[in-house]
């Protein structure tokens, strides 16, 4: 009895049923953050870590390290999934360190540097190009070489 009086009372309902197709609700059913990302062409789960990153640099920004902060957003204009990865990385707070101290200005300096515990001096060299260097170590003693960066 009950259900026949709550099934009469929402039947009339353009909540449940439709009068009209025009009417319902449940034809217009979408994501709002579906939509959004659709618009700014980013899948779901890139607008999800893009926000968790966004919000670290939030964080980093409140605790005084802007020059973190700069170097992470530009890791995030880079690659969302690259700094995504390096904020779940266990060595994010080292690389900070390294980046607050001015040893390096990005986060893939600062992640070498951590990993290896020295800067890699052909960081800058394109792979496949040739690059000459002279090295003057006393006036009648100097030192030419090519590097040549392979992969």
């Amino acid at each position: 009895m009950n259900e026949q009086l709550r099934d009469d009372s929402t039947k009339y309902s353009n909540l449940n049923t439709p009068l009209n197709e025009t009417n319902s609700q449940e034809s217009e059913k979408f994501s709002v953050l579906q939509e959004v990302t659709n618009r700014v062409k980013l899948s779901v789960g890139s607008y999800h870590k893009g926000k968790k990153v966004f919000e670290y640099i939030s964080q980093l920004k409140q605790a005084d390290k802007l020059q973190a902060a700069i170097a992470l957003e530009q890791e995030l204009n880079r690659s969302i999934d690259a700094a995504y990865k390096f904020i779940c990385d266990e060595r994010r707070n080292e690389v900070i360190n390294v980046i607050e101290r001015g040893e390096v200005n990005t986060i893939r300096d600062a992640l070498g540097l951590v990993r290896r515990g020295f800067r890699n001096p052909f960081r800058g060299f394109e792979v496949g190009q040739v690059y000459q260097f002279k090295k003057h170590l006393r006036p009648s003693l100097e030192i030419c070489g090519r590097v040549i960066k392979c992969r």
